[in-house]
């Protein structure tokens, strides 16, 4: 899967989903810095699905319509570390196929899913 992790995805998320064979872009390596609307950018440019602990980034996308192609996966959890929210996030994405075109947020218990 191609994916472009936000920049507050740990470090050991990244490390293990591109263990697992994933096509990880890391905002830290690529675009530090970047805006959340540069981010979403890059993410459409390059089809990527966009992985994200940022709330802002579902009301970039549906409120003021900022859509981008590949879908988006937010994380509305609190990891007590970098390992264990390695763990969780690659599990999750691990456990469907069906992540793209939709807006996914994502907490301890359940997936929601909106079509983009």
């Amino acid at each position: 899967m191609k994916l472009l992790a936000d920049e507050n995805i740990p470090r050991s998320a990244v490390d293990l989903l591109r263990d697992r064979g994933h096509d990880v872009a890391w905002v830290k390596e690529v675009a530090p810095a970047a805006t959340d609307e540069e981010i979403l950018a890059l993410a459409a440019d390059g089809s990527y699905l966009l992985i994200s602990f940022d709330k802002d980034m579902g009301e970039l996308i549906v409120r003021r319509e900022m859509r981008q192609a590949a879908g988006v996966i937010l994380f509305r959890t609190v990891m007590p570390s970098p390992d264990a929210a390695a763990a969780f996030i690659a599990g999750v994405i691990g456990s469907r196929d069906d992540w793209e075109g939709h807006l996914s947020v994502v907490d301890e218990t359940k997936i929601r899913m909106r079509r983009l």
